[in-house]
Order: C-alpha cells, then structure tokens, then sequence
C-alpha cells in the first residue's frame, strides 16, 4: 500500500507540465496581443493563465519537494536536487510576484500604456527563462540520475 507521501511525490512528474504549459501559453499570447495592439482585449485570457500556471506551480512545487524527499539521495543527486529545488522555489515565487503585478495591470487595462503592457511582458519573460532553467535541472535528475525511476532504485 503506498503511503500518503509516495502518492504526492508520484504526482510530481506529472504536474510539472501544467504550469510550464499555461505559463508560457499565457506569455505568447500576451507577446501576440502586444504586437498586434490587442493587449487590452487578450489581457483577461493571459491573466487567467498567468494565474493558473502560477497556482499550478506552487501545487507542483509542493509535490516536488515531497518527491525529492522520497528518493534515495547519491552524491551526485543531492548537489542537482538542491539545485532544482532552489531555482524552483525562486521561480514560484518570481511568478507569484508576477501574479500581484497582473491584478494591478488588471485593474488598470483601460488606461495602460503600450510601454507598460510592454515592461509587464518584458517581467513575465524573464521567469519564462527561471521555467526553463527549472525545468532543465528536473530533466538532469531524471535523465542523468535517474531520480524517482526504477533505474535509480536499482542502484541502491
């Protein structure tokens, strides 16, 4: 029977394409909606994504951090762990942030700027590249250590 832990951290793998995929669908349309002048009409839409990827991420974090306490710990998997859990917890909390920022340009969508729609994607963009770097870092745990797999346990 498999613990309430175990179920958590074997969530992980296959939360972490909710917010990777609602963030970065959220900042591309916005990118859209700012070439095309439409940032006041496709604003709501990426405000909901930007929303949700960041509620996704914090779920996702969460068992993230239950997942990397389930797993056996190498040399090796203890230095990328912590890795990816730094920039993990930096890039929620980045995207929270964000999340506040959103409300605000929310608030103020009928007398914002084209410059400020700008500078507001601009903040965004920079944590698509703390989702990347997250996302890369979780990959070389699994795909160089074999963290959470059947070949890690074998190891052990």
């Amino acid at each position: 029977m498999e613990t309430n832990a175990n179920w958590v951290a074997n969530l992980h793998p296959l939360l972490v394409h909710f917010p990777i995929a609602l963030l970065f669908t959220g900042m591309t349309i916005e990118l859209v909606g700012l070439l095309f002048k439409q940032y006041d009409r496709t604003g709501f839409m990426v405000d909901i994504l930007i929303w949700s990827g960041t509620f996704f991420g914090l779920i996702t974090l969460l068992s993230g951090l239950q997942a990397g306490a389930s797993i056996p710990h190498s040399a090796g998997i203890a230095t990328a762990l912590a890795s990816h859990s730094l920039i993990a917890k930096i890039t929620v909390a980045y995207f929270f942030i964000y999340s506040l920022i959103r409300i605000v340009r929310y608030r103020r969508r009928n007398s914002l700027k084209p410059v400020y729609a700008f500078l507001i994607f601009l903040i965004g963009f920079i944590g698509l590249i703390a989702l990347w770097k997250t996302g890369e870092r979780g990959g070389k745990l699994v795909y160089k250590f074999g963290a959470g797999t059947d070949l890690q346990q074998s190891h052990h």
